[in-house]
């Protein structure tokens, strides 16, 4: 958790299966932290939102899964608080790979971006970011990979030439 980097959350899988148990730890004490965020073993992923609260995408029960066995509903969870009682923000389709939320830390600017991965095929996704109004939609080009957070700006690579406007400037496949 930036910018401290104390708290982080220990993502445990037995064998390096997919499905994982994630604890929080304290790096200072080198211990888990007592009351910590705890979640049991599942296909899940969880970035930080703040200190207290957490994005996540997991098994939330029937019909909460993809084809593929990935989540593709995202919740928030506050620090405490049961998974029953999460906050969903997000959810995309049953036919979706898997949707996936994480987060970047802008060093310079003290700004934490959370964003969401809506992988609409093996090679194609949609991105979102969490704003205070909820979530948006970015105009990324489907293919496309987000690639860190500098300056307030979010810096992308294209796997696929890209004009943003019609009639405006072409963008080459590696740009």
């Amino acid at each position: 958790l930036e910018p401290e980097e104390r708290l982080c959350l220990l993502i445990l899988s037995d064998g390096g299966e997919d499905a994982s148990e994630v604890r929080e730890f304290d790096l200072g004490t080198r211990a888990f932290v007592p009351g910590g965020f705890r979640l049991a073993r599942s296909k899940q992923d969880v970035a930080w939102l703040d200190a207290d609260t957490i994005v996540l995408g997991r098994d939330w029960g029937p019909g909460t899964l993809t084809q593929s066995g990935y989540a593709f509903v995202i919740k928030t969870l506050r620090r405490g608080a049961p998974l029953d009682q999460a906050h969903e923000i997000f959810r995309g389709q049953p036919t979706d790979v898997g949707v996936t939320p994480y987060s970047l830390f802008d060093a310079g600017t003290g700004r934490r971006a959370v964003l969401i991965n809506r992988s609409v095929s093996f090679f194609e996704a949609e991105t979102y970011a969490l704003a205070p109004s909820g979530v948006v939609r970015l105009p990324l080009p489907l293919k496309s990979t987000v690639q860190g957070l500098t300056g307030g700006r979010l810096l992308f690579t294209l796997e696929q030439a890209w004009t943003p406007e019609p009639g405006g400037a072409t963008y080459p496949q590696g740009a």
